[in-house]
């Protein structure tokens, strides 16, 4: 097991904050509210099996937990706690603390700022979201960030592009070509946002438990997440396990483990940088 270090896990992080994973000890306990199972539905039915799976997702104006991760490589192991904050369509926030329970690093994500502070070399960095995609080539806005969090399928994205495959647990939904909706991204270059796409839906629970996702026109830009450990929060179920990779091939992937989540408590999210800090160069 190698110590954290301040440029790998800046890596990690930012994997971490777009194809994040976790697990659960303790969480609110709740009747999750299934009136119906995609199973009892025709399995023809493109439009039914999605909307049974759109019923199904969590939805909370607040959300908070406690979790501890492992990034996991061919030669290499890191591991890390944290705590997570977010409030819908607005804010996402991230503290990753190393032994003796010691914050290295604290992230803040707004629609279109990125924000993160590095207390291991003190610096700091504040950039518009498009820096991400530049930088690390990935395409994914905050409304799909939020998503995957959740578990969620995308917002704002045509959804009568699917074709349907059954096996015995699950249905997949396929489509190679779905687009964001105009109506919403008006102004937006929607070249870059056709997704080539996977979902992986439970006959029983209606709950998302595998996505792949890639865009159209980048073959860097892929990635597998794998959901498990459903519990009950908030009416419906919450994947508590979940893993990541950017290929599904590759033997490098994330994990978190939540020891609590909490829905719908109203959050603060601080992020105050030392002024002993520097900025962090944009090629570090």
């Amino acid at each position: 097991m190698n110590k954290l270090s301040s440029k790998p896990v800046f890596y990690i992080l930012i994997i971490f904050l777009f194809f994040a994973s976790c697990r659960s000890r303790t969480v609110e306990v709740a009747t999750p509210v299934v009136k119906e199972t995609i199973s009892e539905m025709k399995p023809s039915k493109v439009d039914s099996v999605y909307a049974m799976m759109k019923s199904q997702q969590f939805n909370a104006e607040w959300m908070s937990g406690q979790f501890k991760g492992v990034y996991q490589t061919v030669d290499n192991q890191q591991s890390f706690t944290g705590q997570i904050r977010m409030r819908k369509d607005s804010i996402i926030w991230i503290s990753i603390y190393a032994v003796m329970n010691i914050e290295i690093f604290r992230l803040k994500i707004e629609p279109d700022t990125f924000m993160f502070i590095d207390r291991l070399s003190k610096t700091y960095m504040i950039e518009n979201t498009k820096f991400l995609k530049d930088r690390f080539q990935i395409d994914l806005d905050f409304q799909m960030l939020q998503s995957v969090l959740m578990g969620n399928d995308f917002p704002y994205y045509e959804n009568n592009v699917f074709k349907i495959n059954e096996s015995m647990q699950n249905y997949q939904l396929s489509t190679i070509a779905r687009r964001k909706l105009k109506a919403c991204y008006a102004d937006e270059d929607l070249s870059n946002k056709i997704l080539i796409q996977d979902i992986w839906i439970d006959k029983q629970n209606s709950k998302i438990t595998r996505q792949s996702v890639k865009l159209v026109g980048d073959n860097r830009t892929k990635f597998t997440v794998r959901y498990d450990d459903f519990s009950p929060l908030k009416n419906t179920l919450f994947p508590m396990l979940m893993n990541f990779k950017l290929k599904e091939e590759d033997n490098s992937f994330l994990e978190i483990e939540y020891s609590s989540l909490e829905p719908n408590i109203p959050q603060v999210f601080p992020f105050k940088i030392p002024k002993t800090y520097s900025e962090k160069s944009k090629t570090q």
